[in-house]
């Protein structure tokens, strides 16, 4: 009888302790997507806020370089349509080039973001000799 209710106790710590160790992972899985969500948030601002600077200066330099051909051949139609043929000339080689220019340096900051941390924290466990499948090996063995 007194191993029954031995067996109760000890299984009811169990389940308490798996219990919290549940909790405590779908805790530690909600920081880290926060986590994730909030970087990727910031890196995707900084980059609308480059390219919004970006435009501008592209704008500015535009109606700049307008002006100057206009004046250097006295006709603003010339100056400004030179100028229109050299952004239809760029925006036609962004389209074209778009994959090499722009989809994979945003793809790999993104994902060199995202994972840069893990990555440390691995190779952090490594140069410390601890691997942590030994972790979970012991804390089995414990119970």
């Amino acid at each position: 009888m007194a191993d029954s209710k031995e067996e109760k106790t000890f299984l009811a710590q169990l389940r308490d302790a798996g219990a919290d160790y549940f909790m405590a992972r779908l805790q530690l899985t909600k920081v880290q997507a926060f986590e994730k969500i909030a970087r990727i948030t910031s890196i995707v601002f900084s980059l609308f806020i480059i390219a919004l600077l970006a435009c501008f200066t592209v704008l500015f330099l535009g109606m700049m370089l307008g002006f100057l051909i206009a004046e250097l051949f006295d006709s603003n139609a010339l100056g400004f349509s030179a100028v229109g043929v050299l952004f239809v000339l760029m925006l036609t080689l962004l389209i074209v080039k778009r994959e090499s220019f722009l989809e994979k340096p945003i793809a790999e900051k993104i994902i060199k973001e995202l994972f840069e941390e893990e990555v440390t924290n691995e190779l952090q466990d490594e140069n410390n000799g601890t691997d942590p499948d030994d972790e979970e090996k012991d804390v089995k063995s414990k119970v």
